[in-house]
Formats: C-alpha cells, sequence, structure tokens
C-alpha cells in the first residue's frame, strides 16, 4: 500500500510541475507578444531612399526612419515636469529620413517624404508640429511629394538650398549620372545618350522599390513602343510608358 502511495505522489508533483511549466510558458507569451515585420521602409520609402543614396554619394549617409528623440533634445535648465512634457511630445514621433555627415555622422537636416496619408487633418497638424520643432531645435527640414520617380538634378538642387550641401550637378555629373543608373535592354548609341532626358533618371518602382528597365514592347498594341518595366518581373508587373505618367 504505501508504494502506491508513493507512486500517487510523485505522479501528483509530475503533474503540478507540467501545469506550472505551462503556465509561465503562456504568461512569457502574454509579456511578449511581439512578431517581426516583413520590411522596414514601405514601397514608397525604399524608392526615395534608393534615389538619395545615388544623390548624395560618399561624402553623406542617409539614415531612414529615425525617432525624433534620438535628433534632438530637450533643452537644458527647464523644471522637471517641464521636461517630461516636453519629452513626451517627441518620444512617439520619427523623421523619414535624415542627412549626416559620412564623417562624423553629425547631423545635417531632415527630409519629410510626403504621400496621400499627409493631406488628413490629423497629420497635417502633426506635419507642422514636427516643422516648427526641428526649427527650434536648428534644424532644417523639406517635404518632397511622393511619386513613381525622381528627378536627380531637382532633388539635389533643393538639397544644396536646404542644407547647403554644396553638391549641385554639372553637366559632366549628370552624364556620370546618367551612366550609373539607367538599366536598359537597349543598346545605346551616341544619338540617344545625347539626347536622353536627365530628368527622368532614378526611376524606380512605386510598387516594390526596384529600377525600372526600359525595355520594348513586342506583341499586343503597344507592340514596338518603349515602355519602362519593374526588374522584379514577372514578380512584380509594374509598367509605364517612356516620358507619360500612365501605365501600358
Amino acid at each position: 500500500m504505501s508504494n502506491w502511495i508513493i507512486l500517487l505522489l510523485l505522479l501528483i508533483i509530475v503533474f503540478l510541475a507540467l501545469a506550472l511549466f505551462k503556465k509561465k510558458d503562456g504568461k512569457s507569451l502574454v509579456d511578449f507578444p511581439y512578431q517581426s515585420k516583413d520590411i522596414f521602409c514601405s514601397p514608397a520609402e525604399r524608392s526615395f531612399l534608393d534615389a538619395l543614396d545615388k544623390i548624395v554619394g560618399k561624402r553623406y549617409r542617409i539614415f531612414a526612419k529615425v525617432r525624433l528623440a534620438d535628433i534632438i533634445d530637450v533643452q537644458k535648465g527647464l523644471s522637471v515636469s517641464t521636461r517630461q512634457s516636453a519629452f513626451s511630445r517627441i518620444a512617439g514621433e520619427h523623421i523619414d529620413f535624415i542627412v549626416c555627415n559620412a564623417k562624423d555622422l553629425s547631423i545635417i537636416g531632415a527630409i519629410e517624404l510626403d504621400d496621400k496619408t499627409h493631406r488628413g487633418r490629423g497629420r497635417h497638424e502633426r506635419d507642422q508640429f514636427l516643422d516648427r520643432t526641428l526649427k527650434a531645435a536648428g534644424l532644417s527640414v523639406i517635404r518632397i511629394k511622393a511619386q513613381s520617380s525622381y528627378s536627380i538634378k531637382e532633388i539635389s538642387n533643393r538639397l544644396d538650398s536646404a542644407f547647403n550641401l554644396n553638391m549641385g550637378i554639372r553637366e559632366e555629373d549628370n552624364q556620370v549620372s546618367i551612366d550609373a543608373l539607367e538599366v536598359s535592354d537597349e543598346k545605346p548609341n551616341d544619338e540617344t545618350t545625347k539626347n536622353y532626358d536627365v530628368e527622368n533618371m532614378a526611376l524606380v518602382c512605386p510598387k516594390c522599390g526596384a529600377e525600372l528597365v526600359k525595355r520594348i514592347a513586342t506583341k499586343g498594341q503597344y507592340a514596338g513602343q518603349k515602355f519602362w518595366g519593374c526588374a522584379n518581373f514577372p514578380k512584380c508587373k509594374f509598367t509605364k510608358k517612356v516620358g507619360q505618367e500612365t501605365s501600358v
């Protein structure tokens, strides 16, 4: 009889131990209910970041989705309650992109990419707060409208003007940019290179962020016409007519 009692006690102990383990394991899942996101930047952010990287080169570095509290701080000499209140207003905000000096990572300025989500009243108020906060902190910010393609010359000029980068594109630099950014299935000749529109450089797919490749339609109603197609085809089937905004 004593052996049965001992065996029963052992079974009860094992059962309790298993129950306690499951309880702790379940609690850990509740305490840490997190999962990884699929991507860090949206396709629109990624395509614009790709354009920025190709513009600034090695002299500067671009960082995406930076917490506002990581680039500005609350002034000293304030009361504890005032500092806490001021910090809480910036703690949950972030900047789309910041430009830093490549040598020491000193902060040069901020860039906000405005897409259709910025049209709402609440977002407009948030954007005004962000602009005023950066201005008070002594940091310049520029806003650029999200597009399916970006002009190297135009963005470079805006960076020059806002941040005094002195990196204006010269004619010979434009040609380098063309060679570096063009990914084409066509064999260029002297005439096409001479007449190539610099304003259409840095073409990126608005859906997946990959570069757009120039191709020629071989069949259908658009046979023989040039168009931009996503480099990720057939996974991504985005297309755009050369020189036009409409898709084919």
